[in-house]
């Protein structure tokens, strides 16, 4: 029998896994360094150590000390969970321990308890037809002119580009919904949409000679009361010049929070932080395939001002380009990780994404909705609209850029989020 206490190193911690036998039907635990972990059942054994798993053997004898992890203790906690599931996992497949349905099952428990979900009962539905035809008394389209600087650092366009920090005059086009009263009392939710690769401010919406497809959608879904007048704001990430995608998606956080959505509550009647009420539980913001990734960026550095999350046929770069695919673990912990520290809980934000079949983003997609499962502190999947969670998938029935797959891709999204 081991001896007492809890701490054991080296060829003892060795013996002591090998000596221990309990029923097949108790789990044997055992924590490693910063975040490992070894499950023993019967006489199968099976572990796990989520930091040295790319560092090989080499590292394990006397190596852990040079290479600790500076985690939290929430950090620890969650990579801890992540260990056990992918134990229990092995050991599922093994014929013998807790079964992994189990295990989610348990974990999907704890996370909702004690939370209260709000938002309407949804169930997908592909849009009207009729709802992308001009409509009668519908909303108008208009440009709001803003100042803002050059916050991307560019590399290698050396022709029209700015130099970080310069002042910089640009445009966004906004819907202004039916019956909408510049002279009234009434406050308004704001949505800011995103475009994709190569396009510009007009790409979504288009402009007030040739409006598009989203714009009729958006009367419709309003003058029927499927959802309540909003204003919505189109933007560009771009600054001007040659493109870098990589760079201006990245920054673009800092214009929109700094100097577009202080234009736009100077310009329009928006919910503001005021009387006691809090603007970013009125406030959305979503784009497609580039745009997806700029709202990712804003999940992370601006939950203070959003509260509601529509990444469309797109995933998070926060790990680089596409990370949300090739590191879908890791992109989970990351948006897990900065949702804790912002303060809010689960129920604080609700993030609603999309992508159809042929889109070409659609495996990343799911990849990094699998990665972010072992966060369920942090992301509670639901398929029946927000009053059960605050992480909904929709499987678009077409595929943007085309704005009919945009379209139902945003009718569902607004009507989980909005649907009166």
């Amino acid at each position: 029998m081991p001896k007492p206490g809890w701490y054991r190193s080296g060829t003892e911690l060795i013996r002591e896994i090998r000596e221990t036998e309990l029923p097949e039907e108790i789990l044997s635990i055992w924590y490693l360094g910063q975040a490992g972990i070894v499950v023993k059942s019967g006489r199968t054994v099976t572990g796990i150590d989520l930091y040295l798993r790319e560092r090989g053997p080499e590292a394990l004898p006397d190596g852990r000390e040079g290479h600790r992890m500076r985690k939290t203790g929430r950090q620890m906690r969650t990579l801890l969970k992540l260990a056990a599931f992918l134990c229990c996992m092995a050991l599922s497949a093994a014929g013998c321990g807790q079964s992994v349905a189990e295990y989610q099952a348990a974990e999907a428990q704890e996370a909702v308890s004690g939370l209260h979900f709000t938002g309407p009962r949804w169930e997908p539905e592909q849009v009207p037809a009729a709802y992308l035809e001009p409509a009668e008394n519908g909303g108008s389209l208009e440009t709001l002119a803003y100042r803002t600087k050059a916050y991307a650092v560019m590399f290698g366009t050396p022709r029209e580009v700015f130099s970080r920090g310069e002042e910089l005059e640009k445009g966004a086009q906004v819907y202004l919904p039916p019956s909408f009263d510049p002279a009234g009392e009434e406050q308004y939710p704001l949505l800011v949409l995103l475009h994709g690769e190569g396009g510009d401010e007009t790409a979504l919406l288009g402009n007030s000679e040739s409006p598009s497809l989203l714009k009729s959608l958006l009367d419709h879904m309003i003058l029927e009361e499927r959802i309540p007048p909003l204003i919505v704001v189109t933007p560009t990430y771009y600054e001007g010049g040659e493109h870098d995608e990589i760079a201006e998606t990245a920054v673009f956080y800092q214009e929109l929070l700094s100097d577009l959505l202080p234009a736009v509550e100077a310009a329009y009647p928006v919910f503001r932080d005021e009387d006691g009420l809090s603007a970013r539980d009125h406030r959305a913001i979503g784009g497609v395939s580039s745009g997806a990734a700029v709202t990712w960026h804003l999940f992370n550095r601006g939950m203070a001002y959003f509260s509601d999350y529509l990444p469309l046929n797109g995933v998070s770069w926060a790990m680089g380009e596409n990370g949300g695919e090739t590191g879908p673990v890791e992109t989970g912990e990351f948006l897990a990780t900065t949702a804790y520290k912002s303060g809010f809980t689960a129920e604080g934000y609700r993030i609603f994404t999309a992508a159809a079949k042929e889109e070409a983003h659609y495996g990343a997609v799911l990849a990094q909705l699998d990665g972010m499962k072992y966060f369920p502190e942090q992301f509670v999947r639901t398929e029946s609209g927000f009053s059960e969670g605050n992480l909904l998938f929709y499987e678009a029935a077409a595929v943007p850029p085309d704005t009919t797959g945009l379209c139902d891709s945003l009718y569902n999204g607004l009507s989980a989020l909005y649907g009166l």
